[in-house]
Protein backbone atom coordinates (compact mmCIF):
# COMPACT_ATOMS: atom_id res chain seq x y z
CA UNK A 1 0.00 0.00 0.00
CA UNK A 2 2.74 2.70 0.77
CA UNK A 3 4.40 1.91 -3.13
CA UNK A 4 0.49 3.37 -4.31
CA UNK A 5 0.92 6.74 -2.91
CA UNK A 6 3.96 7.60 -5.01
CA UNK A 7 3.33 6.35 -7.65
CA UNK A 8 -0.38 8.27 -7.80
CA UNK A 9 1.84 11.26 -6.87
CA UNK A 10 4.24 10.89 -9.62
CA UNK A 11 1.29 10.20 -12.24
CA UNK A 12 -0.20 12.75 -11.17
CA UNK A 13 1.93 15.43 -11.23
CA UNK A 14 3.13 14.37 -14.96
CA UNK A 15 -0.83 14.63 -15.58
CA UNK A 16 -0.77 18.22 -13.90
CA UNK A 17 2.32 18.94 -15.96
CA UNK A 18 0.94 18.17 -19.09
CA UNK A 19 -2.41 20.19 -18.36
CA UNK A 20 -0.42 23.24 -17.46
CA UNK A 21 1.84 23.15 -20.41
CA UNK A 22 -0.94 21.73 -22.91
CA UNK A 23 2.02 19.94 -24.15
CA UNK A 24 -0.02 17.42 -25.72
CA UNK A 25 -1.71 19.47 -27.71
CA UNK A 26 1.05 21.54 -29.06
CA UNK A 27 3.51 18.47 -29.38
CA UNK A 28 3.76 18.10 -33.65
CA UNK A 29 4.44 14.84 -33.10
CA UNK A 30 0.73 13.70 -33.18
CA UNK A 31 -0.18 15.74 -35.90
CA UNK A 32 -1.43 19.28 -34.81
CA UNK A 33 -3.43 21.80 -37.24
CA UNK A 34 -3.79 24.90 -34.66
CA UNK A 35 -5.21 27.29 -37.22
CA UNK A 36 -7.53 24.89 -38.45
CA UNK A 37 -10.48 26.61 -37.17
CA UNK A 38 -9.29 30.32 -38.94
CA UNK A 39 -8.08 28.30 -42.16
CA UNK A 40 -11.96 26.87 -42.58
CA UNK A 41 -13.46 30.40 -41.36
CA UNK A 42 -11.43 31.87 -44.06
CA UNK A 43 -12.27 29.26 -47.15
CA UNK A 44 -15.81 29.57 -45.78
CA UNK A 45 -15.87 33.34 -46.54
CA UNK A 46 -13.69 32.83 -49.83
CA UNK A 47 -14.94 29.16 -51.67
CA UNK A 48 -17.26 29.27 -54.98
CA UNK A 49 -18.48 26.61 -56.78
CA UNK A 50 -15.69 24.60 -58.40
CA UNK A 51 -13.36 25.60 -56.32
CA UNK A 52 -11.06 22.57 -54.19
CA UNK A 53 -9.01 22.94 -51.09
CA UNK A 54 -6.07 20.36 -50.88
CA UNK A 55 -3.52 20.06 -47.71
CA UNK A 56 -1.25 17.44 -46.71
CA UNK A 57 -1.18 15.56 -43.72
CA UNK A 58 -2.18 16.08 -40.71
CA UNK A 59 -4.13 19.46 -41.59
CA UNK A 60 -7.07 17.42 -43.32
CA UNK A 61 -7.97 15.83 -40.89
CA UNK A 62 -8.56 19.06 -38.98
CA UNK A 63 -10.47 20.81 -41.69
CA UNK A 64 -12.69 17.94 -42.00
CA UNK A 65 -13.97 18.52 -38.59
CA UNK A 66 -14.07 22.23 -39.19
CA UNK A 67 -15.70 21.92 -42.25
CA UNK A 68 -18.34 19.88 -40.43
CA UNK A 69 -18.37 22.26 -37.14
CA UNK A 70 -19.12 25.24 -39.73
CA UNK A 71 -21.18 24.28 -42.51
CA UNK A 72 -18.41 24.30 -45.11
CA UNK A 73 -19.68 21.52 -47.66
CA UNK A 74 -17.18 18.61 -47.94
CA UNK A 75 -17.21 18.53 -51.86
CA UNK A 76 -14.66 21.56 -52.06
CA UNK A 77 -12.38 18.98 -50.21
CA UNK A 78 -13.07 15.92 -52.76
CA UNK A 79 -10.51 14.58 -54.85
CA UNK A 80 -11.69 15.53 -57.87
CA UNK A 81 -9.21 18.20 -59.01
CA UNK A 82 -9.83 18.05 -62.86
CA UNK A 83 -10.30 21.28 -63.92
CA UNK A 84 -11.17 23.27 -60.88
CA UNK A 85 -11.92 26.44 -61.29
CA UNK A 86 -9.33 27.97 -58.66
CA UNK A 87 -7.51 25.61 -56.09
CA UNK A 88 -6.63 27.02 -52.81
CA UNK A 89 -3.42 25.50 -51.14
CA UNK A 90 -3.61 24.71 -47.20
CA UNK A 91 0.23 24.95 -46.15
CA UNK A 92 0.78 23.80 -42.97
CA UNK A 93 3.72 25.44 -41.65
CA UNK A 94 4.41 24.06 -38.53
CA UNK A 95 6.18 21.21 -40.59
CA UNK A 96 8.14 21.04 -43.50
CA UNK A 97 5.46 21.88 -46.06
CA UNK A 98 5.55 23.70 -49.02
CA UNK A 99 2.94 24.47 -51.86
CA UNK A 100 5.56 22.07 -54.06
CA UNK A 101 5.15 19.32 -51.45
CA UNK A 102 1.11 19.83 -51.14
CA UNK A 103 0.46 19.18 -54.65
CA UNK A 104 2.84 16.48 -54.98
CA UNK A 105 1.77 14.77 -52.46
CA UNK A 106 -2.13 15.41 -54.23
CA UNK A 107 -0.43 13.44 -57.13
CA UNK A 108 -1.05 17.17 -59.00
CA UNK A 109 1.80 18.35 -61.43
CA UNK A 110 0.93 22.06 -61.41
CA UNK A 111 3.24 24.94 -61.33
CA UNK A 112 3.89 25.59 -57.68
CA UNK A 113 5.17 29.38 -58.64
CA UNK A 114 1.66 30.15 -59.51
CA UNK A 115 0.33 30.33 -56.73
CA UNK A 116 -0.55 33.43 -54.85
CA UNK A 117 -0.60 33.88 -50.49
CA UNK A 118 -3.92 35.02 -50.42
CA UNK A 119 -3.92 34.57 -46.64
CA UNK A 120 -1.45 34.49 -43.75
CA UNK A 121 -2.09 32.52 -39.90
CA UNK A 122 0.75 32.06 -37.13
CA UNK A 123 1.37 28.41 -38.76
CA UNK A 124 -0.87 28.49 -41.61
CA UNK A 125 -0.69 29.93 -45.19
CA UNK A 126 -2.92 29.21 -47.64
CA UNK A 127 -2.28 30.29 -51.69
CA UNK A 128 -4.63 30.41 -54.58
CA UNK A 129 -3.78 28.83 -57.60
CA UNK A 130 -6.08 29.20 -60.95
CA UNK A 131 -5.29 26.84 -63.84
CA UNK A 132 -4.66 27.46 -66.94
CA UNK A 133 -7.89 28.90 -68.47
CA UNK A 134 -9.39 30.27 -65.77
Amino acid sequence: MAYGLPATLIAGSGALHSLSTRAPCLSTAAGTFRDAAAVTLFLRDHLQPGDKVITEHPSAEALLYYFRRYGVPPDYRDRDYRVPKRLYIVVNTEYPQTVASVLANNGLRLEAAAAVPVQQFPLATIYRLEPPGH
